[in-house]
């Protein structure tokens, strides 16, 4: 006689596992470009064309960073995959103009034409970009004026408005260090020496500079800020003047990381 009830005294039946090579392929998803160390993947990066950066540098925070390192630079530097450029900003009536040249090894300079035109958000330029200063930083190219002050992104062709210094210059000293900017001089109020920060879109002084000068320029090597020539500021009153004598033959040296004048 068949009964309904189940047999506890029975052994289960066993189960078959599934083979080894499938259940593998089932847990272990196939290895993505992002799985990859910095180091792999900056290689990758390094390789990739000019025109598929822009759209490259959106994937998401991580390609975005390695992207914009010191290590990207010199890994396309040495793959022979950067050109020189030259860039020429001058203000129109209709916004920003941008004529630009390009070389690649072995070949003469191409100059595209006409000039490219950039509109600047918040209307016209004005005056407040003459004498004004321009600052490479990675891709992009910072230009510093009177009161104003915008970044050009040379992967994108775009142009937005950056915080302005916090003293008013014109024909002042600039150079970029370790992806800030540094300004000396061009100002007959102050001596003040300004640090900006792109992260941050933020200007702060960082020191005194030992002479106040006007129409000086900048460099910057090894990580130190040089403000050379131009000409004397001084005298009495709060707006001081310019004094016949020249800083001609002159620098002063700022260390950066020690934050102190060299001597």
């Amino acid at each position: 006689v068949k009964s309904c009830l189940p047999d506890h005294t029975a052994p289960a039946p066993a189960r078959r596992a599934p083979p080894l090579d499938r259940r593998r392929h089932h847990h272990d998803p196939s290895p993505s470009l992002s799985s990859l160390p910095d180091d792999l993947l900056l290689e990758c990066l390094s390789r990739v064309p000019l025109s598929s950066l822009p759209s490259l540098s959106l994937v998401c925070r991580r390609f975005s960073h390695l992207l914009d390192s010191p290590a990207f630079l010199r890994l396309r530097r040495s793959s022979g995959l950067l050109r020189r450029t030259l860039y020429v900003f001058y203000p129109s009536n209709d916004g920003l103009a941008l004529s630009l040249a390009r070389s690649s090894p072995g070949s003469a300079w191409e100059f595209p034409e006409p000039p490219l035109l950039l509109p600047f958000p918040g209307g016209a330029l004005g005056g407040c970009f003459s004498h004004s200063r321009l600052v490479p930083v990675g891709r992009c190219v910072y230009a510093l004026g009177r009161g104003a002050s915008f970044c050009y992104d040379t992967w994108r062709s775009t142009a937005a408005p950056t915080s302005p210094t916090l003293f008013p210059r014109k024909k002042f000293a600039a150079a970029s260090i370790a992806g800030k900017v540094y300004v000396a001089g061009g100002s007959a109020r102050t001596s003040a020496v300004e640090e900006y920060d792109p992260v941050s879109d933020a200007w702060r002084v960082v020191t005194e500079a030992p002479r106040r000068r006007y129409g000086c320029v900048g460099a910057a090597v090894d990580g130190i800020f040089y403000v050379i020539g131009g000409l004397k500021v001084g005298g009495g009153g709060g707006g001081g003047r310019l004094d016949a004598p020249a800083y001609a033959g002159t620098m002063d040296l700022y260390d950066v990381e020690a934050r102190a004048w060299r001597r």
